[in-house]
């Protein structure tokens, strides 16, 4: 008697490497395809598999410490026929984040993270202090974010609180314009637009892009950034835009704090009205 179709696609194989190395071929054909029937949406940025293969070998690169010497993640993407398959090569930990990956889109739970986001603006010495350096995430406890943007509010910063996004996976969300709507006068805003996978329960991992407000003084390139990383529930990270490293300590800059406040599961009302790309 044959094996069923959707069975062989869900099986997880593993094969040894030397050292600690492994190869595990992952299917996602029957993930994408569950999900899709069930109304949610996979992505809007490619192949959904190509959105998970990205995400993971960006933040794999992210999570090397400084002067580390960890091998350079091996990803590979295949795809046979109409079929969705990732082989990756590497560490257990690699392996295991896939998988992980792999069981969170499975769930047959539609799920949303709600993700909250403030920009405020305070002197560049101020957030040094706080060891808030300029386009690095730095991982802040809700407390000591809390202390930060009062010193700001009381030097007179701005403090702006975004709208809660309600992301779903593999699915962009952008946090608004980069410009004040109820204050077209105001300086403009950083833009921020956020993709993520549930890697766990109660953890995700984020990939987000910023557009920082341009900035004469400083090279075009710089204005844009891309980080990606992961994040317990109730945690957060902050990033300081781009500073002139020859410009005042008293320098007014922008700071970014983004905090994954949970998981949701959406009423049933809310899915019916909820499964459409929120980017352009």
């Amino acid at each position: 008697m044959g094996i069923p179709h959707g069975l062989v696609l869900a099986v997880l194989v593993t094969v040894p490497l030397s050292g600690q190395q492994a190869s595990q071929v992952v299917s996602f054909e029957d993930v994408f395809a569950a999900r899709q029937e069930h109304g949610a949406t996979t992505s809007v940025d490619g192949r959904p598999i190509e959105c998970v293969r990205r995400l993971v070998t960006t933040l794999l690169q992210a999570e090397v410490p400084p002067g580390g010497r960890r091998a350079r993640p091996r990803t590979v993407i295949q795809a046979h026929g109409e079929l969705d398959v990732m082989l990756v090569s590497g560490s257990k930990e690699t392996i295991d984040l896939v998988a992980g990956i792999h069981e969170q889109l499975g769930k047959p739970e539609r799920r949303e993270w709600n993700v909250q986001c403030s920009v405020l603006t305070l002197p560049r010495k101020m957030a040094t202090a706080h060891g808030i350096l300029a386009l690095a995430v730095t991982p802040v406890e809700e407390a000591a974010a809390g202390m930060l943007i009062k010193e700001a509010v009381q030097a007179k910063g701005m403090l702006r609180n975004l709208p809660e996004g309600r992301i779903e996976p593999l699915v962009p969300f952008s946090f608004g314009p980069g410009v004040d709507a109820e204050k077209p006068e105001a300086k403009p805003q950083p833009g921020v637009r956020v993709e993520a996978l549930m890697t766990g329960d109660e953890e995700a991992a984020f990939a987000m892009q910023l557009s920082w407000p341009e900035i004469a003084s400083r090279p075009l390139q710089a204005q844009r950034r891309e980080c990606t990383f992961r994040l317990k529930a109730g945690a957060g990270v902050m990033m300081m835009g781009p500073a002139d490293k020859y410009a005042s300590e008293d320098e007014e800059v922008f700071v970014l704090w983004l905090r994954f406040a949970g998981v949701t599961t959406p009423r049933p009302e809310q899915q019916d009205a909820a499964s459409k790309p929120r980017d352009k």
